[in-house]
């Protein structure tokens, strides 16, 4: 499944990845309990993304859940956990307007949440289209407490005329955080949300087209301090650049494969006013590619970094970059300059499937909390030493 595909069969490949997007590998573990409402005793049910968000005098992480049923293939109603970061304790569980919530974002004190909505395979075309409604949800900081629902939620529904123009996931705010930018699982696309006015200004009836929308893609976003929007498409190996101001893309599109086979650009991570300062996780070559954005023509150092199977997130963190290996159960720690020390930084149960991460520095202390989702729990790392210091479940 994961080997290096020829172009003409990367629709094969794509429906995997947005399967993978969708929940990362979990139709293969057919023991998961099945559910589709919050249990008053379940806290955490399949738990994709995590952001931490700080009040006065305190931090809570706050987790998706898309809680879903590996038997059909589909998804319970969706909800958010919230935890206290110094007692570990849970303190709210609030559900999501949308189904399959995953990709999360901090705005300081409250969190937006992408619901990417159910799709489904049209056996006709062999294209992955939007079967159900997606959302982006605004949770403020009563909600988060003492909520039971989002405050503000933005539906993002699939396209009338063209079905594969949905699914939102990847998510990226501008600097000044007036806007957010929503990368399509299903298509290249890129969706907008006014969050001054809490409004839907470029849907899936008027996308930001990035590139052919015939066939499926997936668009990973990230804001740049530079004052643009990354956007990469994983069925190009391209990483285009997006103006905030007039939506249009801006320069050429830069190549960041090693081949002209696929190689799915899934995520990135920016190092501000460093050379390089983009960094690119492919998920089919298992590789990284640098980029430095800041000359008249892009550097581009391709292949710098192998990483373990199933790659689905890239940070950056003090001196390294932090790799989430979901299909290696690990967390890979890449030192920068000289990207040494490679190596597995941080071992998880096997079979969890880690799935996204945050980082903070806490009373001195260099932490990561890491979602895993086939264990239905948190792990909390120590950055200086990897140990896993406690898995909340």
């Amino acid at each position: 499944m994961l080997t290096r595909l020829p172009p003409q069969n990367r629709w094969r490949r794509q429906l995997f990845v947005v399967s993978a997007m969708v929940v990362l590998c979990l139709c293969a573990c057919s023991q998961e309990t099945e559910s589709n409402q919050i249990s008053p005793s379940t806290w955490f049910d399949h738990p994709a993304g995590v952001a931490l968000v700080t009040t006065p005098g305190s931090s809570h992480l706050v987790v998706t859940n898309t809680q879903f049923i590996p038997s059909q293939l589909s998804f319970g109603q969706g909800f958010i956990t919230v935890i206290d970061t110094k007692t570990t304790n849970f303190t709210n569980k609030v559900s999501t307007s949308a189904k399959n919530p995953q990709f999360i974002t901090s705005l300081g004190s409250e969190v937006l949440v992408v619901c990417t909505g159910e799709t489904h395979v049209d056996l006709a075309t062999g294209h992955h289209t939007a079967r159900g409604p997606g959302a982006l949800d605004r949770f403020t900081e009563d909600d988060l407490f003492s909520g039971t629902h989002p405050s503000t939620s933005i539906p993002i529904p699939a396209s009338a005329m063209n079905p594969i123009i949905g699914g939102p996931g990847s998510i990226a705010v501008t600097g000044d955080q007036t806007a957010a930018y929503i990368g399509s699982g299903l298509s290249a696309t890129v969706f907008k949300v006014d969050l001054v006015n809490n409004s839907l200004v470029r849907g899936t009836d008027n996308p930001i087209v990035i590139r052919d929308t015939s066939g499926n893609d997936t668009m990973a976003v990230h804001w740049h301090p530079d004052g643009f929007i990354l956007a990469a498409s994983f069925n190009s190996n391209l990483i285009f650049r997006l103006d905030p101001v007039t939506d249009e893309l801006v320069g050429n599109p830069i190549d960041v494969g090693l081949t002209k086979d696929l190689e799915g650009p899934i995520s990135i991570a920016v190092r501000p006013g460093e050379s390089p300062d983009v960094f690119v996780l492919l998920s089919v070559a298992n590789s990284v590619t640098a980029l430095d954005l800041r000359q008249d023509e892009p550097g581009v150092h391709a292949g710098i970094v192998a990483t373990g199977p199933v790659n689905n997130r890239i940070y950056s963190f003090g001196d390294s970059l932090w790799i989430v290996n979901s299909g290696g159960n690990n967390l890979q720690r890449v030192h920068i300059p000289g990207y040494g020390s490679t190596l597995p930084f941080a071992i998880f149960p096997v079979g969890s499937a880690p799935w996204d991460a945050t980082f903070v520095h806490s009373d001195g202390h260099s932490l990561a909390y890491v979602t895993l989702n086939l264990h239905n729990g948190v792990a909390i790392l120590d950055l200086k030493t990897g140990e896993i210091k406690e898995i909340i479940l």
